[in-house]
């Protein structure tokens, strides 16, 4: 099984234990699941466009890929049980093309990557990576969720958030 196929599967299965899947997404074996039994896999967002981030954060950050693992999958769907099948839809495109970047005060080992969405009540995802790569040179999503466009608005007007600059 592919890694791509395994984070298919546990939107799926976080569908059905939410109750939130259509006609189209039920397979065979799902009924039955519930969320205790609900497994989380790690996945490969792929490669964290360092040059667009060293630029516009004046960072210095090698080249790597962005993984979620396990546990930060976990506690995206876990902790953010409202806001994650539309984070985990649209991680990988958070990722690859940010709208905005930036750093939250008094969490300096972090970095924030936020895309918006178009979703219709306004809402943006919001991507905290670390700034450090672990022991393989990959660097770790720590959480996921939606932020409001106000909060975007604000965080931009005081500058946290910024437009990605070209690398």
């Amino acid at each position: 099984m592919t890694l791509e196929m395994a984070c298919r599967i546990a939107l799926t299965l976080s569908r059905a234990a939410e109750g939130m899947l259509g006609p189209d997404d039920r397979g065979a074996g799902s009924e039955g699941m519930n969320a205790e039994r609900t497994r989380y896999p790690a996945c490969d967002l792929g490669l964290l466009p360092v040059d667009v981030v060293n630029v516009t954060l004046g960072t210095e950050l090698e080249p790597g890929r962005v993984r979620l693992s396990e546990a930060a999958h976990r506690h995206m769907a876990e902790d953010h049980p409202a806001d994650y099948a539309a984070c985990f839809t649209a991680l990988r495109l958070a990722v690859a093309s940010p709208s905005f970047l930036g750093q939250a005060p008094g969490l300096a080992r972090n970095f924030e990557m936020v895309r918006r969405t178009n979703r219709p009540d306004g809402k943006a995802v919001l991507v905290a990576i670390g700034l450090e790569p672990d022991q393989a040179g990959d660097y770790r999503v720590r959480s996921c969720y939606l932020v409001t466009a106000d909060t975007v608005d604000a965080r931009r007007r005081v500058g946290r958030l910024m437009l990605p600059r070209p690398g």
